[in-house]
Protein backbone atom coordinates (compact mmCIF):
# COMPACT_ATOMS: atom_id res chain seq x y z
CA UNK A 1 0.00 0.00 0.00
CA UNK A 2 2.89 2.38 0.55
CA UNK A 3 4.18 2.35 -3.02
CA UNK A 4 0.52 3.32 -4.07
CA UNK A 5 0.25 6.01 -1.34
CA UNK A 6 3.73 7.19 -2.82
CA UNK A 7 2.67 7.29 -6.16
CA UNK A 8 -0.67 9.18 -5.29
CA UNK A 9 1.22 11.76 -3.39
CA UNK A 10 3.87 12.59 -6.28
CA UNK A 11 0.73 12.32 -9.12
CA UNK A 12 -0.42 15.28 -6.76
CA UNK A 13 2.56 17.33 -6.25
CA UNK A 14 2.71 16.21 -2.60
CA UNK A 15 5.43 15.35 -0.17
CA UNK A 16 4.82 11.68 1.23
CA UNK A 17 5.62 11.26 4.84
CA UNK A 18 4.99 7.73 5.95
CA UNK A 19 5.81 7.26 10.18
CA UNK A 20 5.06 4.69 12.93
CA UNK A 21 2.84 4.83 15.54
CA UNK A 22 3.02 3.00 18.74
CA UNK A 23 0.44 -0.48 19.14
CA UNK A 24 -2.53 1.29 20.38
CA UNK A 25 -6.08 0.28 22.56
CA UNK A 26 -9.09 2.38 22.33
CA UNK A 27 -7.96 3.79 25.83
CA UNK A 28 -4.81 5.24 24.04
CA UNK A 29 -6.51 6.83 20.98
CA UNK A 30 -7.05 10.09 22.40
CA UNK A 31 -3.57 10.62 22.41
CA UNK A 32 -2.12 9.25 19.33
CA UNK A 33 -4.88 11.41 18.05
CA UNK A 34 -3.49 14.51 19.39
CA UNK A 35 -0.40 13.65 19.02
CA UNK A 36 -1.08 12.84 15.07
CA UNK A 37 -2.66 16.12 14.88
CA UNK A 38 0.04 18.21 16.19
CA UNK A 39 2.74 16.57 14.19
CA UNK A 40 0.62 17.10 10.82
CA UNK A 41 -0.27 20.94 11.60
CA UNK A 42 3.83 21.39 12.23
CA UNK A 43 5.25 19.39 9.60
CA UNK A 44 5.21 20.62 5.82
CA UNK A 45 2.33 20.49 3.79
CA UNK A 46 1.96 16.83 2.15
CA UNK A 47 0.68 13.48 2.50
CA UNK A 48 1.47 11.58 6.23
CA UNK A 49 0.84 8.17 6.43
CA UNK A 50 0.88 6.52 10.06
CA UNK A 51 -0.29 2.79 11.13
CA UNK A 52 -0.30 0.61 14.03
CA UNK A 53 -1.20 -2.47 15.24
CA UNK A 54 -4.48 -2.78 17.63
CA UNK A 55 -3.82 -4.48 20.99
CA UNK A 56 -7.70 -4.87 21.76
CA UNK A 57 -10.05 -5.96 19.58
CA UNK A 58 -12.99 -3.10 19.06
CA UNK A 59 -16.20 -3.69 20.40
CA UNK A 60 -19.08 -3.03 17.79
CA UNK A 61 -20.30 0.43 17.30
CA UNK A 62 -17.03 1.95 19.07
CA UNK A 63 -13.65 1.06 16.66
CA UNK A 64 -10.58 2.04 17.82
CA UNK A 65 -10.41 4.38 14.26
CA UNK A 66 -13.42 5.91 15.10
CA UNK A 67 -12.13 7.17 18.28
CA UNK A 68 -9.56 8.23 16.75
CA UNK A 69 -10.88 10.11 14.42
CA UNK A 70 -13.40 11.79 16.81
CA UNK A 71 -10.54 12.77 19.02
CA UNK A 72 -8.50 14.16 16.11
CA UNK A 73 -11.60 16.41 15.39
CA UNK A 74 -10.99 18.49 18.84
CA UNK A 75 -7.99 19.14 17.59
CA UNK A 76 -8.64 20.05 13.96
CA UNK A 77 -11.37 22.47 14.81
CA UNK A 78 -10.72 25.70 12.92
CA UNK A 79 -7.94 24.53 10.65
CA UNK A 80 -9.08 24.72 7.20
CA UNK A 81 -5.59 23.17 5.98
CA UNK A 82 -5.50 19.88 7.66
CA UNK A 83 -7.41 16.63 6.94
CA UNK A 84 -7.29 13.17 8.80
CA UNK A 85 -8.59 9.74 7.69
CA UNK A 86 -8.89 7.41 10.41
CA UNK A 87 -9.33 3.78 9.21
CA UNK A 88 -9.98 0.33 11.06
CA UNK A 89 -10.91 -3.01 11.35
CA UNK A 90 -14.73 -2.31 9.39
CA UNK A 91 -15.15 1.28 9.58
CA UNK A 92 -13.55 4.23 8.58
CA UNK A 93 -13.70 8.68 9.26
CA UNK A 94 -12.49 11.67 7.34
CA UNK A 95 -12.86 14.73 9.58
CA UNK A 96 -11.58 18.07 9.24
CA UNK A 97 -11.36 21.45 11.25
CA UNK A 98 -15.50 22.04 10.80
CA UNK A 99 -16.20 18.28 12.18
CA UNK A 100 -16.97 19.71 15.64
CA UNK A 101 -19.04 22.47 14.38
CA UNK A 102 -21.07 20.29 12.84
CA UNK A 103 -21.62 17.97 15.56
CA UNK A 104 -22.64 21.26 17.84
CA UNK A 105 -25.74 22.07 15.11
CA UNK A 106 -27.07 18.77 15.99
CA UNK A 107 -26.97 18.72 19.57
CA UNK A 108 -24.01 17.10 20.05
CA UNK A 109 -20.65 17.24 22.02
CA UNK A 110 -17.66 15.89 20.45
CA UNK A 111 -16.01 15.42 24.42
CA UNK A 112 -19.54 13.75 25.75
CA UNK A 113 -19.41 11.40 22.46
CA UNK A 114 -16.12 10.35 23.30
CA UNK A 115 -16.66 9.86 26.98
CA UNK A 116 -19.76 7.96 26.27
CA UNK A 117 -18.08 5.65 23.72
CA UNK A 118 -20.04 7.08 20.84
CA UNK A 119 -17.88 7.95 17.98
CA UNK A 120 -19.28 5.55 15.34
CA UNK A 121 -22.88 7.08 15.80
CA UNK A 122 -21.32 11.10 15.87
CA UNK A 123 -19.05 10.69 12.84
CA UNK A 124 -21.96 9.60 11.72
CA UNK A 125 -24.36 12.19 12.39
CA UNK A 126 -21.59 14.66 11.32
CA UNK A 127 -21.32 13.18 7.47
CA UNK A 128 -17.57 12.03 8.61
CA UNK A 129 -18.40 8.30 8.66
CA UNK A 130 -17.22 6.47 5.71
CA UNK A 131 -19.36 3.14 4.92
CA UNK A 132 -16.10 0.61 5.09
CA UNK A 133 -13.01 0.70 6.78
CA UNK A 134 -10.47 -2.29 6.44
CA UNK A 135 -11.79 -5.65 6.57
CA UNK A 136 -13.55 -6.72 9.84
CA UNK A 137 -10.41 -9.16 10.55
CA UNK A 138 -7.78 -7.26 10.09
CA UNK A 139 -5.67 -6.24 13.36
CA UNK A 140 -4.36 -2.71 12.51
CA UNK A 141 -5.36 0.98 11.53
CA UNK A 142 -4.19 3.23 9.39
CA UNK A 143 -4.29 7.20 10.04
CA UNK A 144 -3.89 9.26 6.85
CA UNK A 145 -3.05 12.96 7.26
CA UNK A 146 -3.46 15.87 4.58
CA UNK A 147 -1.55 19.23 5.29
CA UNK A 148 -2.51 21.56 2.15
CA UNK A 149 -0.53 24.86 1.19
CA UNK A 150 -3.96 27.31 1.41
CA UNK A 151 -1.41 30.11 0.72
Amino acid sequence: MRTQLEAGAAAANLRFYPLRLAPVAGDRAERLAVAAVHRLGIGAPGLYHWSGVLQTRPEPGEGVAQRLALAAARSLAGRDDLLLLAAGPGAAALVDGETCARLAVSGMDPELELQGGNSHEALGISGDLLPAGLPAHATGYVVLGLKCDCS
